[in-house]
């Protein structure tokens, strides 16, 4: 069981959602994040490689555009997602999902050891 996490995307305008699939916490692994889809970077899918680089990107993205919720509905501040997703990373009791099912071509390790997705999971 874990917890799926967003970036939620308001318009102003109409209230319409959309919602941005940022990863996944599961107890006893390591937060699994997601690489945001190609419309939603500036540069490609391709542009969020590493953890900083999603920070940054997160950082941009909720003041102009939105907040971080979970899939209960419940809002994360930025710096609370940032514990979450640190303190699985580096808890040593943790699995890698990277390691432990193989990559297939679908998952990478950046050099600080987060984990990400580049295919659609959740």
């Amino acid at each position: 069981m874990g917890t799926n996490y967003y970036l939620v995307n308001k318009c102003e305008h109409c209230g319409h959602e959309k919602r941005i699939h940022l990863g996944k916490m599961s107890a006893g692994w390591r937060f699994s994040l997601q690489t945001p889809p190609l419309e939603a970077t500036p540069d490609g899918i391709l542009a969020i490689k590493t953890w900083a680089a999603m920070r940054e990107w997160l950082g941009k993205s909720i003041p102009e555009k939105g907040c971080i919720e979970n899939e209960y509905g419940h809002e994360v501040t930025l710096a609370e997602f940032e514990d979450t997703v640190v303190a699985s990373t580096r808890n040593p009791g943790n699995m890698s999902h990277h390691w432990h099912y193989g990559s297939h071509g679908r998952s990478f390790v950046d050099p600080d050891g987060f984990e990400f997705q580049t295919d659609e999971f959740s």
